[in-house]
């Protein structure tokens, strides 16, 4: 157990090949190459771990959520489970990869200036 508890805390880097696919699909080149540049490895314990969080405290915070219809990296179904198990109120949907600020021509004016 304690080696596996070691192994999400090691850092981690997705292979330089799959970045494309898994993160930036609708990116245009520029903005692949301006975002891999900036890639660095990351500990895996942020998603091999649990969260508790309480009523009182972080889920007294209102919250949104942008599911991206098409993001390789999260699947639609596993974003839906997670903005479904702590409630997201407004919850937009994107027909997006995982990275809509990037690829999604026009994601700045959608109307999201409440949140």
């Amino acid at each position: 157990l304690a080696a596996a508890s070691e192994e999400f805390h090691a850092p981690c880097l997705v292979a330089p090949a799959a970045l494309r696919d898994a993160f930036y699909g609708e990116c245009g080149d520029d903005d692949v190459a301006f975002a891999t540049a900036r890639i660095v490895p990351e500990s895996l314990a942020a998603v091999a771990g649990s969260v508790q969080i309480t009523a009182g405290r972080a889920g007294s915070v209102p919250r949104a959520y942008v599911e991206c219809t098409a993001d390789r990296a999260i699947g639609i179904d596993k974003q839906r489970e997670m903005h479904t198990a702590i409630p997201c109120d407004p919850v937009f949907t994107l027909e997006a990869d995982h990275s809509p600020v990037a690829g999604v021509t026009g994601v700045h004016t959608l109307g999201w200036a409440p949140l």
